[in-house]
């Protein structure tokens, strides 16, 4: 019996020591745990760490000097090609074909670029760190106090990299605050220099191709075989001093430089012209009036007059064109060419010049179809009118009422050769003689311009026709004349043009007389300075 006894003590004790072993077993795994996790884990992964951090802000030191080579990102360049392209898509359609300068875009490019190869490093290092834990977990659990180590090592090489790209972004941002605020000092004075030296010239680029008017004349690259054009050669973010045309050619910057080496053309239609456009003065006057008013005969008279050899000042035509014009208007017969009867059906655009101090003047006149003036609607051909602060308007006083019926049929004479065969010579009213007029204002209001910036010359014709019927003013003078329009019913459309242009002035012309050129003269003293358009 007591041996039994014995056997149940013995068995009943094991598993109590089992348990009390396995407990024990477990207290001990634990506290190795809690001391591996103290003394290993922990220094480990805060080693780990650090050294994930010196090796990602390495990696980023070592893509910022690659991007500095041009040996990592294609956006990135060291010269100009032609292969790569040079920015985003342009935000407007007319972007010059040119390389920014480095300071406007091409640092940032850097900057966003400098994080592409350390980036592909850590990805590479995260995609192996992922693959291990997926293939080899087991591993991983007998390896449990030094796991920490390994995500605490891809997570100080993350945080070191695009750490370290954000720190050194910041410090070349402001490193670049200087020269940038240097470089738009340099752009404003330059741009301002430039601007004033051409407002004081009252410059601007007039197309004889177009009639397109420019407050900037475009410029083809210097360098043969380049095709690219720039519209806007002013400092800016393409370059301040000089810019890099997209063949790689150094261009100059400011108008008044480029005009010394590049060829001046037309933004608008891309044709050449003239050699000084931008930098020379250049003046616009728009003839204006109704058919058969005499338009042509006082054109054709004022540019003898204005271009007969005489004082250095005097005016020479300016193109070929011009130049056939004014050989063709004067015909030994004293006749006007079959042409003229229609001078304006097609667009013309006569240009002279003249040298003044050394300096190249340029005057253009613009002569559009008396038939534009026959209706108010909103004619598209009328566009020329908004190019110019000067205006020239023909009327025909013989249109009057007061004075038709005075000359009588006889002034059927006077009418011209481009007078039309239905010529209302009976029917025309005062309304009728006023409608150029009111047509002009009108179209200036439609194409913005400002009539308060504009100057008008309103010009009566047939001065002749009427001396013959002793219907003329009784002098010259200006108060003599305003006089004479108020007995012909004209003093009212003198009124309104004084209060709707800034200046106004009275001019009367004919056959046979000497001052056909005054009204262009007194033009052409207005608005020397400025914009060249209202």
């Amino acid at each position: 019996m007591a041996t039994a006894v014995a056997v149940v003590e013995a068995g009943g004790t094991r598993p109590l020591m089992e348990g009390f072993a396995l407990f024990l077993a477990v207290v001990a795994w634990g506290v190795l745990c809690w001391l591996g996790l103290a003394f290993v884990t922990v220094p480990l992964t805060l080693g780990a760490l650090a050294a994930g951090l010196i090796y990602g802000a390495t990696l980023t030191v070592i893509g910022y000097l690659r991007i500095y080579r041009g040996a990592e990102d294609a956006r990135v360049l060291v010269r100009p090609s032609t292969q790569t392209p040079r920015r985003p898509p342009a935000p407007y359609p007319r972007w010059d074909d040119a390389w920014p300068s480095y300071l406007s875009w091409q640092v940032e490019r850097d900057v966003a670029a400098a994080a592409a190869w350390p980036g592909r490093q850590v990805s590479q290092l995260l995609d192996g760190g992922t693959e291990l834990a997926m293939s080899e977990a087991r591993l991983l659990v007998g390896l449990l106090p030094a796991t920490p180590a390994l995500f605490g090592f891809l997570a100080g090489v993350t945080a070191g990299t695009y750490g370290g790209w954000a720190v050194l972004a910041a410090a070349v941002e402001g490193v670049l605050v200087i020269p940038r605020c240097a470089r738009l000092c340099t752009i404003w004075a330059l741009r301002a220099g430039d601007s004033s030296v051409r407002w004081w010239r009252g410059t601007a680029v007039t197309c004889p191709n177009c009639r397109y008017v420019a407050w900037l004349p475009a410029y083809r690259c210097g360098k043969s075989g380049c095709t690219a054009v720039h519209r806007d050669l002013r400092p800016g973010r393409l370059g301040v001093w000089l810019r890099r045309c997209q063949c790689g050619t150094l261009l100059p910057t400011t108008v008044l430089r480029a005009a010394r080496v590049l060829t001046p053309t037309c933004p608008n239609c891309g044709e050449p012209v003239h050699p000084e456009a931008g930098v020379t003065t250049d003046v616009r006057i728009v003839l204006s009036g109704g058919p058969a008013v005499g338009k042509t005969r006082l054109l054709v008279r004022a540019t003898a007059e204005m271009t007969r050899p005489g004082p250095p000042s005097s005016w020479e035509p300016a193109d070929e064109s011009t130049a056939t014009w004014l050989h063709a208007m004067e015909a030994p017969t004293g006749e006007l060419p079959e042409d003229a009867r229609d001078p304006a059906a097609g667009p013309r655009l006569l240009t002279f010049r003249r040298s003044t101090s050394g300096k190249q003047q340029y005057f253009h006149i613009a002569d559009v179809d008396g038939r534009h003036f026959e209706t108010g609607k909103d004619n598209p051909e009328l566009w020329q009118l908004g190019t110019t602060r000067r205006h020239l308007l023909v009327l025909d006083p013989t249109a009057l009422p007061s004075v038709r019926d005075r000359i009588g049929s006889a002034g059927s004479s006077y009418r011209g050769s481009g007078a039309p065969s239905d010529y209302p010579w009976t029917e025309t009213g005062v309304v009728n003689a006023e409608l150029p007029y009111r047509l002009l204002v009108a179209q200036l209001n439609r194409l913005g311009a400002r009539t308060r910036r504009c100057s008008l010359a309103l010009v009566l014709t047939k001065a002749d026709c009427l001396a013959t019927h002793g219907l003329g003013p009784n002098g010259t003078s200006a108060k003599e004349l305003r006089e004479w329009l108020h007995t012909i019913e004209l003093q009212n459309l003198v009124e309104v043009a004084e209060h709707d242009f800034a200046k106004v002035r009275c001019f009367l012309v004919g056959e046979g007389q000497a001052d056909s050129a005054a009204p262009f003269e007194w033009l052409l003293r207005q608005y020397l300075r400025g914009a060249a358009t209202p």
